[in-house]
């Protein structure tokens, strides 16, 4: 195709319109993208500063979400250590509860029977009971020293036709101390069962015996305590002794343990068989007389009566009228046999090696007495042992005693322990502050956000700029039971439970500081997410300014282009025309 020729004139004006449609499109691309500066071709130093600051911001708003996601790990570990604090003091609740009920259980040794007496019922004609029948009491103050009053003050006997109302009345006239200070309480409650309290703060223990030749235990049970008491003594030619303790405490509470000619406290593996009380006696010792023979004595603990279970074995050698006793257990051992028994589930065992006290203490509800003692069985006839143990419990001390003439005898002596008033409370108590424990561990687990938990041990970092310099820590704690030193409940003694309190004191306090901890950092993560919320804007703002077109300009250049394109079109028809002329000459 062969080129159209135009003229100078229709050129320069075609060129004219070329020039005003490109500026057109520029504008109108800049009309509909909002900016001026879409490219780097537009102006190189303003697009590259704006798309500096466009990065700039768009890194800081990825980190308003890092931040957003801090604020909520944050507001949980808040919201659980707010449930935390409910749950410790809810456990504080329980243990000084658990404090009122020991101190009113340890203020009190009573024994009450399971039989409905009457005032006017006479005593004799309770079935099994002869006249002459006697209850003996010994009692001990608050200090485990004894106070029992010597000669007949210390005992009633039961005169035949005396009623029910003249026993108590004999029972009260009991005084001790160089005041005669009332010793005992005896009543009937409101069921009409025997009720004998003691006045003294200690513990309290009561004999029981028949006179000619009558069962003891027959006088317990027509008393209504024939189902708790003890019976001691039944190898033949023993001496059998009815008998019932009563503790001023909600645990057994033995002497304190001492060795050596020092006399100093024991520690737990000390071997039994090195024991002395603070008088320097032996605890367990054996004595003879001239016939040669061995003989064992077992120590035994059961509770309500069944489950009977050996803490430790005493070999004792017979030589003439020498006696050596030997066992292996020690202190430790007899603690980890009752805990480790058949038995654990009712009761549990400790050694306080600051005091040298050794302690049995309910640890359910269903204890109701708590037997403990020795028994001896002779090997050979002949045999003649006597064996002690003296471990404080209650009053008095335990002896087995193996009588010549039989073989083979056997012989306990076992005393039978009802636990100060507050033992089946304190145990429930005791279950309720571990169901608490356990549940704070289980608070703590399910505290995490988004695989950070800062109730567990967990820290979370939080950045403020790019590149990380500029951030905040947040510093995870371990408030699981363990972390928080609060330990399993022992509500055994006040002195247990107090440390229990002020371990809840402590957890307290700890988790107070953690909630103040967060709220401080929490406030830091917000005002920097506002102040980056604002830079942002600020660094948007400013790549607009360097990019965005001004929509009244560029909308008045368009209107001057189209007015531009239009004249130009005229022009350009103008132009033509002299060539239209040539027209007119055919």
């Amino acid at each position: 195709m062969s080129e159209v020729a135009l003229s100078a004139a229709m050129r320069s004006n075609l060129l004219t319109l070329q020039s005003t449609q490109k500026n057109m499109d520029g504008i109108q691309f800049r009309l509909s993208t909002g900016r001026k500066v879409n490219s780097a071709l537009d102006n190189p130093q303003s697009f590259f500063a704006a798309q500096a600051l466009s990065n700039r911001a768009a890194d800081l708003a990825r980190l308003l979400d890092g931040m957003g996601q801090s604020i909520s790990t944050i507001q949980q570990a808040d919201k659980g250590a707010s449930a935390l604090t409910k749950m410790v003091q809810q456990a504080d609740a329980i243990a000084n509860q658990a404090l009122t009920a020991s101190a009113a259980g340890s203020q009190v040794a009573k024994l009450t029977g399971t039989t409905s007496l009457t005032k006017s019922q006479v005593v004799t004609d309770l079935s099994g009971v002869n006249a002459g029948a006697a209850l003996t009491f010994q009692l001990t103050n608050e200090d485990g020293v004894d106070v029992t009053p010597a000669g007949p003050n210390d005992s009633v006997t039961i005169a035949a036709g005396e009623t029910v109302e003249q026993m108590l009345a004999n029972i009260n006239a009991i005084t001790y101390g160089s005041d005669n200070k009332q010793a005992l309480q005896a009543r009937l409650d409101e069921n009409g069962k025997l009720e004998i309290q003691s006045l003294t703060g200690g513990n309290l223990r009561v004999v029981f015996n028949n006179a000619g030749g009558g069962d003891d235990l027959d006088v317990a049970k027509a008393l209504g305590f024939g189902d708790r008491a003890a019976v001691q003594g039944t190898a033949v030619n023993a001496t059998d002794e009815v008998a019932l303790t009563a503790l001023a405490k909600p645990a057994l509470m033995s002497t304190s343990f001492r060795t050596g000619s020092g006399n100093d406290i024991a520690v737990a593996s000390s071997n039994l068989m090195d024991l002395v009380n603070a008088s320097g006696d032996n605890l367990f010792e054996g004595t003879g007389g001239a016939t040669d023979g061995d003989s064992t004595a077992r120590l035994q603990l059961s509770i309500n009566g069944t489950g009977t279970i050996n803490l430790a074995t005493f070999n004792i050698n017979k030589d003439g009228l020498n006696t050596t006793v030997t066992t292996d257990q020690t202190i430790q051992g007899l603690v980890d046999t009752i805990n480790t028994s058949s038995l654990s589930s009712f009761v549990e065992a400790s050694y306080d090696t600051a005091t040298g006290s050794f302690s049995i203490r309910a640890v359910s509800a269903a204890v109701q007495t708590v037997q403990f003692g020795v028994q001896a069985e002779g090997a050979a006839a002949g045999v003649d042992a006597d064996f002690t143990a003296n471990l404080g419990f209650g009053t008095g001390d335990m002896q087995a005693i193996a009588a010549g003439g039989v073989s083979p005898q056997t012989t306990t002596n076992t005393q039978s322990f009802i636990l100060g008033a507050a033992a089946g409370e304190l145990a429930n108590l005791e279950r309720d502050f571990n169901a608490i424990r356990t549940q704070i561990d289980q608070l703590v687990k399910d505290t995490g956000y988004q695989g950070i938990n800062l109730l567990n041990g967990d820290n979370l970092t939080t950045a403020f700029n790019a590149d990380r310099t500029s951030s905040i820590t947040t510093r995870g704690v371990v408030f699981n039971s363990a972390g928080l030193g609060i330990k399993a409940a022992n509500f055994g003694t006040g002195a247990a439970i107090n440390t229990a309190l002020a371990e809840l004191r402590q957890a307290l306090t700890e988790v107070r500081r953690f909630g103040s901890s967060l709220a401080n950092d929490l406030s830091v993560i917000q005002t920097r997410q506002d102040f980056t919320q604002t830079t942002i804007q600020t660094l948007t703002e400013g790549a607009d300014k360097l990019t965005l077109a001004d929509q009244n300009e560029e909308g008045a250049k368009m209107l001057a282009l189209q007015v531009r394109q239009q004249l130009g079109v005229v022009s350009l028809s103008l132009a033509s025309q002299a060539q239209q002329s040539v027209l007119r000459l055919f």
